[in-house]
């Protein structure tokens, strides 16, 4: 399987779309981007404990190197990612 993103875009775009959801309810920015980031983890954490994990690939587009990890690191990557935002 390869991904297109690296683990911090997709930590990206997730918050980015729960944050969307939430600002288009009118929910300040502030909150909007704390409830983003706790519905994005949520959606992580399931994925980590229901997901049949094999070998993933990515491309790195910056520099053309492929980047492999198992599925699970990938997503723990992602976890972390959404934490520091």
């Amino acid at each position: 399987m390869t991904y297109e993103q690296t683990p911090k875009q997709k930590a990206e775009q997730l918050v980015e779309e729960f944050k969307k959801e939430f600002i288009e309810y009118g929910i300040s920015f502030n909150i909007s981007l704390l409830s983003a980031k706790k519905q994005a983890l949520i959606c992580v954490d399931e994925i980590i404990d229901i997901a049949h994990f094999g070998t993933i690939a990515y491309s790195n587009f910056a520099d053309s190197t492929i980047v492999e990890y198992t599925e699970r690191v990938y997503w723990q990557e992602v976890k972390q990612h959404i934490e520091m935002i």
